[in-house]
């Protein structure tokens, strides 16, 4: 219970600092950047709505639809985000100072507090609702893998806003893109040792080898162990994941069977596709 209460503490600070990131950048210089907020500042002069009514409208009907399509273990990973991220935007929204900078700068910033925020919310095995329930949608229904769904809602965002903001907002908002990237990768493999290896013991594992490969992108290895103490059978799946990856993994796990057996070692050195290979020279 003590764990279940600091994770969700944790959700809520992560979300606090997302809160902070849009309020003190994103919106304020109508940043056109990836996800929920990138939509709502490329939407604004379409709908005629405030930004941040947009963004928790989105949060909300998209909260409803991944209940209805996802079920009920998505509503339990989400709905703290989906509740505290909306009172949180409107609350910081309303106490935020205007930060004057350049727009380039605001973006850099914007997307590495947002990044920040976004990576603590991973961390805890949650989501942030909004994009990600879309992405997961995506996923379930079209078995579209995240990262391709990514691009592509990315992608519809920068057309958009290209029509509605222009060229120069599509290539200032794509600062804070790789800037929100970049710092969720350094907060999902803060204090994380290189890559990890892991073997995983289920017996939903094919469920779990099928969506390794397509929401992680990662190969596997599956041998037959046998149990010495029962002298029973089962499939082992073995994969070697980069450190940011991890929490995706273990995450992904749980959702499928909570009850797996799965060990966790660094991987001192993986060298081969998709890993760096340092060549000498003789």
């Amino acid at each position: 219970m003590k764990k279940k209460l600091i994770n969700i503490l944790w959700i809520i600070v992560g979300n606090f600092i997302l809160a902070v990131g849009v309020s003190a950048f994103i919106l304020p210089y109508g940043i056109l950047s990836g996800g929920i907020a990138g939509f709502a500042v490329a939407t604004e002069s379409i709908f005629h709505i405030e930004k941040e009514f947009i963004i928790n409208g989105f949060i909300l009907t998209a909260f409803l639809l991944g209940v209805l399509i996802l079920g009920k273990q998505f509503a339990a990973k989400t709905i703290v985000s989906s509740i505290a991220y909306p009172i949180l935007l409107t609350i910081v929204k309303a106490h935020m100072p205007l930060i004057v900078v350049d727009e380039a700068i605001a973006s850099f910033y914007g997307g590495a507090i947002c990044g920040v925020g976004l990576g603590i919310v991973m961390r805890c095995g949650a989501s942030t609702g909004g994009m990600d329930v879309i992405l997961l949608i995506l996923n379930k229904l079209f078995h579209l893998k995240v990262s391709s769904a990514v691009l592509l809602l990315d992608t519809c965002i920068a057309v958009l806003g290209f029509f509605t903001c222009g060229i120069a907002s599509v290539l200032i908002g794509y600062i804070a893109i790789i800037a929100t990237s970049f710092m969720v990768n350094k907060v999902l493999s803060f204090d994380s040792d290189g890559n990890k290896a892991v073997k995983i013991f289920s017996d939903k594992y094919e469920e779990i080898n099928t969506r390794i490969h397509q929401e992680i992108n990662r190969g596997t290895t599956i041998e037959q162990v046998h149990g010495g103490y029962t002298k029973e059978s089962k499939m082992m799946i073995y994969c070697v994941v980069k450190s940011e990856q991890y929490m995706k993994l273990i995450q992904l796990i749980d959702e499928i069977d909570s009850s797996a057996f799965v060990i966790t070692t660094n991987a001192v050195e993986a060298k081969g596709e998709g890993f760096d290979y340092v060549f000498s020279k003789t």
